[in-house]
């Protein structure tokens, strides 16, 4: 089963608020990618 990570709804929470841990990110340079194009970041 694949994933999908949502770049265009963020928001910041305390590190306290997370209750667990549900998985694991892998190929980052994606997902960096993907918040520099959706925050207009060169």
């Amino acid at each position: 089963m694949d994933s999908v990570i949502m770049t265009d709804n963020l928001a910041t929470i305390r590190e306290t608020e997370i209750d667990r841990t549900i998985g694991t990110l892998t190929g980052m340079t994606e997902i960096n990618d993907a918040l520099r194009h959706t925050l207009a970041i060169s």
